[in-house]
């Protein structure tokens, strides 16, 4: 890496609005847990630990603070008035789930902020940050003129790295973020591949889409994304998500494949056609190294880690150690080089 360049970590902080409003169709955790008693100071800790690990790696980190919560302008909007104590009084008494909206402090899923375009691989060597417009979800569609107000304040060099609006809120523009992205090189200072991950097009025949939940992002926007970006047309793959991955709770294709530098993790239903881009990957890539998920052992993982989902109950210790042994052997099951 050169002196010049810099590979950041940002993570988001929870605010303290933050609450389990089962806002977000498709994801199964998000559904599951609607109601659930919230710990906002305690959840905030948390992430501040996580952070000061990385950091303690020498890896340089920065920190988004909460957006302003609640979003007593987007209450306005739909017609409530009077001071923002009346405002929130009469959005909890006629509209609670539009006041459960302008509560959400699901902005802490930093995936979900932008798309990094670094500048080694634009077209007018300058690192482009796309923000995300996450129309997908009613909550946190708010999130995005004030996340890219907060890039350019840590971005300030335009010169250097160009904070890009989000695409407009339509629906075949639907934009979810890194979470549906991810770059892969043998070294940062090497230019890269970027591998777009979307779930849907506008002209995707009805029998090939996701039927239990709906594919949130669109290629549509992963071209945009992309042009905006002024990444190398060279440098840019574009596939499909397995619809069933989606309708199994994957609503972003982070949650089944994971890739940095010349490594790539990924479940075995993660992408449409998926040994065919795997092997275009690594016609392309030959250092690429991918790690493929079976289906049947990630079930014994499962089996292994239920405890973890019982409601108010945390593992023992041996239940801990022993997940913390089986989880290197499963993700090296099948690896091909």
């Amino acid at each position: 890496m050169t002196p010049t360049e810099l590979e950041l970590q940002l993570d988001g902080m929870v605010g303290p609005t933050h609450h389990f409003g089962g806002l977000s169709f498709g994801n199964r955790a998000s559904m599951r847990h609607a109601g659930w008693q919230s710990r906002p100071r305690q959840a905030a800790r948390q992430g501040l630990a996580k952070m000061r690990q990385v950091l303690a790696l020498g890896i340089p980190q920065a920190v988004l603070p909460p957006l302003p919560r609640p979003e007593v302008g987007f209450l306005r909007q739909v017609g409530f008035r009077g001071s923002d104590a009346e405002v929130l009084t009469q959005a909890a008494a006629s509209a609670p789930y539009l006041l459960r909206l302008a509560m959400s402090s699901a902005f802490m899923w930093t995936a979900n902020v932008a798309t990094v375009i670094p500048s080694r691989e634009s077209a007018d060597g300058r690192c482009h940050v796309v923000v995300a417009n996450l129309v997908a979800t009613p909550h946190r569609a708010l999130e995005g003129s004030a996340r890219a107000a907060m890039l350019r304040h840590l971005f300030r060099d335009p010169a250097r790295v160009v904070v890009h609006d989000p695409l407009p809120p339509n629906p075949v523009l639907s934009d979810e973020g890194a979470a549906n992205h991810c770059r892969l090189g043998a070294r940062p200072a090497d230019r890269g591949w970027h591998l777009f991950v979307y779930g849907r097009a506008h002209d995707t025949p009805k029998r090939d889409l996701p039927r239990a939940f709906p594919a949130r992002q669109t290629y549509e926007a992963s071209m945009a994304v992309a042009r905006l970006g002024q990444l190398h047309l060279d440098r840019g793959v574009f596939v499909r998500q397995h619809p069933r991955a989606i309708d199994a709770g994957a609503f972003h294709n982070d949650v089944v494949m994971v890739g940095d530098g010349a490594r790539l993790l990924l479940h075995e239903y993660c992408l449409v056609e998926q040994a065919t881009v795997v092997r275009t990957l690594q016609r392309d890539f030959p250092a690429l190294r991918v790690s493929q998920v079976a289906q049947r052992d990630l079930n014994a993982w499962c089996e292994l880690a239920k405890p973890l989902k019982r409601k108010g109950k945390f593992p023992d210790t041996q239940t801990e150690l022993r997940l913390v042994q089986v989880i290197p052997l499963l993700f090296s099951m099948t690896v091909s080089q």
